[in-house]
């Protein structure tokens, strides 16, 4: 049986609230509409809880003027004895409130203006005063929306790791078996970065593939991309500690491709934009990833001669197995110590391999100890499926600065493992 998530908790918790305050206001109003209020609007993270706590305030106003114009259009024209008129009135405004939500761009409130609304106009005597009916059913509801915002903002004090780091991988931690971010993952990344976690993601992957995934996930501090290639720092949005293949490497690189008559897409950082040079598209499998990969934002797709080429962050080759291990082992025999490359089968297409190319230099350590000092952590928790111990945190700084760095093997098959680890890693007591 699935347990009690902390969302159904919540919602208890605010009924009980809006009762509470339902008795210290003398039972005045109708608490059913504050109960309704705070369930509708309890939501799982904090930043989501403001942006929809905004929006049903708006809805409120909005359903509550139109049904205080209803109930005074009702009490000056219409008798008590015409109810199927009433009913009528009520049914066509309802079109009126929906409609203006979405043109007011309040989508997500026109559910709690349609309740409000119908609260006015539906459960009213035609005695009772329009403008005090409709003031009050619009406090009981406003009543039952702070209080969610009340219960979502509110944290249980605990021994937080507040000056670790946590560092996740993104593809062999936080994805799951399909390759994607769970929705129990993404919540509750948001939620311990709204608890002031320190996450950090380290990815195969550019800068801007990862923020276009995570784009909804409030990451603070830098991303560590393209195996350490660069780091992107999100709140200045700029490339930093960019490790660039040498020009000897690079020339050597590119003739060796030309010969084969091997395509390759050059990565490099222009003005802070990430350009991806190209010379030819020879196959069916690179034509896939460039029109796949070009209507990613913030980077731009260039076909154009690239014997000339320099400044690098990674060369990127994906040709049939038996052609390019070929082109892997005459790489290997140059023995250059500038470069390190990375060689693996196409996940996708199975005829096929993928070879990275990045300076020896681009390592996912230096980026995170450049972090860690950078923030005075004292801390490191790096998390992944992949054995960590294969980032060699062997930086003097570190030593001499006495940062403790933890280890944490997560299981691929265990479901969201990655951030349940550190979940548990930044609650556990020091």
């Amino acid at each position: 049986m699935p347990r009690i998530g902390r969302r159904i908790l919540k919602s208890s918790l605010a009924v009980f609230l809006c009762f509470v305050i339902y008795l210290l206001r003398g039972q005045e109003g109708i608490v059913f509409y504050s109960c309704i209020a705070a369930v509708l609007c309890i939501q799982q993270d904090v930043t989501n809880s403001k942006r929809v706590a905004f929006n049903r305030i708006k809805g409120t106003f909005l359903g509550g003027f139109i049904g205080m114009a209803v109930l005074l259009f009702e009490q000056s024209f219409i008798s008590q004895d015409y109810m199927l008129i009433q009913y009528i009135i009520i049914s066509v405004t309802i079109i009126v409130v929906i409609y203006l939500s979405v043109l007011l761009n309040m989508k997500s409130a026109s559910y709690i203006s349609c309740v409000v609304f119908m609260s006015i106009t539906v459960s009213h005597a035609m005695d009772v005063n329009p403008y005090l009916f409709a003031i009050n059913r619009m406090i009981d509801t406003l009543i039952g929306i702070f209080v969610a915002l009340f219960i979502n903002g509110v944290h249980l004090p605990n021994h937080h790791h507040v000056t670790s780091l946590f560092v996740v991988s993104l593809e062999h931690g936080l994805y799951n078996e399909e390759g994607q971010l769970s929705a129990y993952t993404k919540v509750k990344m948001k939620q311990l970065l709204e608890r002031h976690a320190n996450i950090a993601i380290m990815s195969e992957q550019s800068p801007v593939d990862v923020l276009s995934e995570l784009k909804d996930i409030p990451l603070q501090l830098p991303l560590i991309a393209m195996n350490g290639a660069c780091c992107y720092d999100i709140r200045k949005q700029e490339y930093q500690h960019c490790q660039y293949i040498n020009e000897a490497s690079m020339k050597r690189l590119l003739t060796i491709f030309q010969d084969a008559k091997i395509n390759c897409f050059i990565h490099t950082v222009i003005h802070q934009i990430l350009h991806v040079y190209y010379q030819d598209l020879h196959h069916a499998v690179e034509e896939e990833y460039y029109h796949r990969m070009r209507k990613t934002p913030y980077k731009n797709y260039i076909c154009q001669d690239v014997k000339d080429m320099k400044n690098a962050l990674m060369i990127l080759v994906m040709e049939k197995k038996e052609k390019l291990s070929l082109l892997y082992e005459q790489l290997l025999a140059l023995q250059d110590p500038s470069i390190r490359m990375i060689y693996k089968n196409d996940e996708e297409h199975h005829a096929y391999a993928i070879l990275e190319i990045y300076s020896a230099t681009a390592c996912k350590d230096r980026i995170i100890s450049e972090v860690m000092l950078k923030k005075a952590f004292t801390t490191l928790y790096v998390i992944s499926e992949e054995d960590s111990r294969l980032l060699q945190m062997s930086d003097k700084r570190f030593v001499e600065s006495n940062i403790a760095v933890h280890y944490v093997q997560v299981d691929k098959k265990k479901e969201d493992g990655a951030i349940r680890m550190v979940e548990k890693c930044y609650r556990k007591r020091h």
